[in-house]
């Protein structure tokens, strides 16, 4: 979490220096972010893979032992061991257990299964840790957007931390047991802390910024920490906030792109991206535009609490999928 935190930071850092001393507004390229994001997941998905600390523990019953009471006789009881297991597995809401291990991807097994399994998993962790750094990187465009979005994250993945560390808790809401994960609630309680202070002087109209060194860091810790809890598939809800922030970015560059190819002039889905500017744009861009502006468009602190709440309802159904069964 501390390696998310200095990598990506210190990735904004040199981002918010080039366009602030070297006036160059561009700042690190799109490639070079790509690349170093890319590379902490690797780092991260071969930690999971190579570090023994990193596992998942369950309870095996077995009803081979026996207990001898004074009075009764020898009578049959269930053994209670505990093995840890060292797997490419993650939750997944709506199945048995909410659990789901990459190798049911392919239908072979053996030892060449095995290694193909962690490959995938590993390429999960870098586009997880690579699409949260953007995503919220992108969503930092107004004030106290991307700052108040992350604390609610934050506090769901704080609290999943705690559960999932402890064996009791853990075993009661039918999630995995990850040992040590107890220090990574602590790690997300001093996040949320540290960004509710920082919300008091972001919040609109702002006087302080957190630029590309914030919210890349933001970002990466997110997708480590759900990495490291086995929430990562979770991630398309509980941070459904950067995920449409993404799309949208994604979703405009390409219909940009073919509408002009086929009629010559700009078209664009939203008048302007990220989505959050679309609500609040005032300017008409030149060409088609599939769904225009709202009239008259929403002052920036209204589309920001609006956006909180539609953060904290994803937050909440992200722990209730954990409770269907």
């Amino acid at each position: 979490m501390l390696l998310a935190l200095l990598w990506c930071g210190a990735l904004g850092f040199a981002d918010d220096y080039i366009k602030a001393f070297k006036h160059n507004k561009d700042g690190v390229s799109e490639k070079t972010k790509l690349v170093a994001q890319g590379a902490l997941g690797l780092i991260v998905g071969l930690a999971v893979w190579a570090s023994d600390d990193i596992v998942i523990r369950e309870k095996v019953y077995t009803p081979e032992a026996t207990v001898v009471a004074a009075d009764q006789g020898t009578l049959a009881a269930e053994e209670v061991t505990s093995i840890s297991f060292k797997e490419a597995r993650t939750t997944i809401p709506l199945v048995k257990n909410h659990e789901f291990d990459y190798q049911w991807l392919f239908p072979f097994e053996g030892p060449f299964a095995r290694y193909v399994k962690w490959i995938l998993y590993v390429l999960m962790i870098i586009l997880v840790v690579t699409a949260c750094s953007n995503g919220v990187n992108l969503t930092d465009g107004i004030d106290g957007l991307a700052a108040g979005t992350s604390a609610i994250v934050g506090i769901v993945l704080g609290v999943l931390a705690w559960l999932s560390g402890n064996v009791v808790n853990s075993e009661y809401l039918n999630i995995m047991y990850l040992p040590g994960t107890g220090e990574m609630a602590i790690f997300m309680a001093a996040l949320v802390g540290a960004l509710l202070g920082f919300l008091w002087y972001n919040s609109y109209p702002a006087t302080i910024f957190m630029g590309d060194t914030g919210s890349l860091a933001l970002g990466g810790i997110i997708g480590v920490g759900a990495v490291l809890l086995r929430k990562e598939l979770l991630l398309p809800v509980l941070c459904g906030i950067f995920l449409m922030e993404s799309l949208s970015v994604i979703l405009q560059r390409i219909y940009f792109k073919r509408y002009k190819r086929r009629h010559g002039t700009e078209g664009r889905i939203w008048s302007r991206t990220p989505l959050h500017h679309h609500f609040q744009d005032n300017k008409i861009p030149d060409g088609h535009i599939k769904y225009p502006k709202p009239q008259p468009p929403h002052h920036e602190a209204k589309i920001t609490a609006r956006f909180w709440i539609v953060g904290i309802l994803l937050a909440v159904g992200t722990l209730a999928l954990l409770k269907i069964r």
